[in-house]
């Protein structure tokens, strides 16, 4: 169910790695599960160390952590490696070990249990080289998300106490510091005023995410993330990452564009974007770095200055009125829609406003072949194939008949787009139903009389908007 998103997860990852730029031996990765950190003070020999973070391919609560001590020049694994770990989360010590690797890689497989290595057994490497050990653990990443292992930021501390030979110890032992992230994520079934039962995803890299919350009339997202206010400096690097996955088939949160704000401080500006790549969900993402960090205890602090142990979490969608937009799976055309009047009315006619661009020719409106479908459940209520856009107004219009007895959740579905049979994509919107026997609407709603003299439940936030339209009266 999740092959996309471990993917998309993958990539994520990466992203924001290399887009921290080159790794230093000060680095504190709140959203990365590896990390290459550098050392030039082995007897002058450049050295790297490499860390990899994976959950055990058949035991879900075991996290198995890789390393790597590297020769820079020659990328050759240095023999005979002492290596002296101390793991800690929030300043307290979980386990502090030595381990002895005869071709430089140790595999370090422990058991979590309530944020602790409750065992920690070391094994063998059962590859040859060391890009089939890269190769095995970047297949391994996608179980991050499915894990049952306790998530949040850990600190590594580790020495190097022989490098080459065990009869020789370092003079001064190398040491690297480097914080690994283990994704902890939970999915939760929300009852949503219009779409029904919708899953979210909520995933924390620096500790547990709670309390997630769904407003379905302010379509507001909240949660809780504990925070310490750890000492950090620039060079630290140090960031904050945390990511909603919402669904797709949820038309009151189908936008690009979101506020976020941490403790009601606007946070909008920090590394804050909506991503359309997975197949079912939209995933948004919140970086917030060192610097922003330090703003926000200036703010948070009280006259003693003390700082809150808890970060509220707040994100909202900027413009609900927009129209919807996002990438085709593929990714090749994007696609914008809206339609008139703003309510899809059962018994009324809606015309449907198209704009397909070419993401190939950097967003040119060009004639496209689609496939445009209008799905209640498994029932095609409406098809038609066609050839966008014109050049010229870069929208195609298309006019809907709504049946009488049409109502609730509706796919809008576009298929086939330039003849690809992956360019795909489905928006979701809601149908308000005539109600011509009674004088009362669900809770957000409100009774019109259209001027065709049927009775109609529509959005309480448009109805205004609709009688100046001519479409109907408000009934009060």
């Amino acid at each position: 169910m999740y092959s996309s998103k471990f993917l998309f997860l993958i990539l994520v990852l990466f992203g924001i790695a290399f887009a921290l730029g080159n790794f230093t031996s000060n680095v504190y990765g709140h959203g990365l599960t590896s990390d290459i950190l550098q050392s030039e003070t082995f007897e002058g020999q450049g050295v790297l160390l490499n860390l990899y973070s994976t959950t055990s391919p058949t035991e879900q609560n075991h996290r198995e952590i890789f390393f790597e001590l590297i020769d820079s020049e020659t990328d050759e694994l240095i023999n005979e490696v002492t290596f002296l770990i101390k793991v800690s989360q929030n300043e307290n010590t979980i386990f502090e070990n030595s381990f002895e690797s005869d071709d430089g890689v140790l595999i370090l497989d422990m058991d979590m249990i309530n944020k602790t290595f409750s065992t920690i057994e070391q094994r063998d490497s059962e590859f040859e080289n060391p890009q089939k050990l890269k190769n095995a653990k970047m297949k391994n990443i996608p179980n991050l998300l499915s894990s049952e292992v306790p998530g949040g930021l850990y600190d590594f501390e580790i020495k190097i106490l022989t490098a080459g030979s065990y009869s020789e110890k370092l003079e001064e032992p190398v040491v690297f510091d480097s914080g690994l992230s283990f994704p902890s994520s939970e999915f939760f079934k929300i009852n949503t005023l219009n779409y029904g039962i919708q899953e979210f995803g909520l995933i924390g890299y620096y500790d547990k995410p709670y309390n997630f919350s769904y407003n379905s009339e302010t379509r507001e997202i909240t949660f809780l993330m504990p925070y310490s206010w750890p000492e950090h400096t620039k060079e630290d690097r140090f960031f904050v990452h945390n990511e909603i996955l919402i669904p797709k088939s949820l038309g009151d949160l189908r936008y690009e564009n979101f506020s976020a704000y941490v403790n009601e401080i606007d946070q909008t500006e920090s590394i804050f974007n909506v991503d359309f790549a997975l197949e079912k969900d939209l995933q948004v993402h919140l970086v917030t770095q060192w610097d922003e960090f330090n703003e926000l205890s200036d703010k948070l602090s009280d006259e003693n200055g003390l700082r809150p142990s808890v970060l509220e979490y707040l994100f909202v969608p900027t413009d609900p009125d927009a129209p919807f937009s996002s990438l085709t799976h593929g990714g090749r055309y994007r696609i914008n829609l809206s339609w008139e009047p703003e309510e899809i009315v059962a018994g009324a006619e809606t015309r449907f406003l198209i704009e397909i661009l070419d993401i190939y020719t950097k967003d040119k409106p060009v004639p496209t072949d689609y496939h445009f479908t209008v799905i209640r459940g498994d029932e095609e209520i409406f098809h038609k194939r066609g050839l966008s856009t014109n050049p010229q107004t870069k929208t195609t219009q298309l006019d809907f008949l709504v049946p009488d007895d049409v109502s609730g959740p509706i796919t809008i579905r576009f298929e086939n787009l330039g003849g690809g049979i992956f360019s795909n994509l489905d928006f979701p919107a809601i149908v308000n139903a005539i109600q011509p026997e009674t004088s009362e609407c669900k809770f957000g709603f409100i009774l019109m009389k259209k001027y065709s003299e049927d009775l109609a439940c529509v959005y309480l936030q448009s109805s205004e908007k609709l009688e100046k339209r001519g479409w109907g009266t408000i009934l009060n």
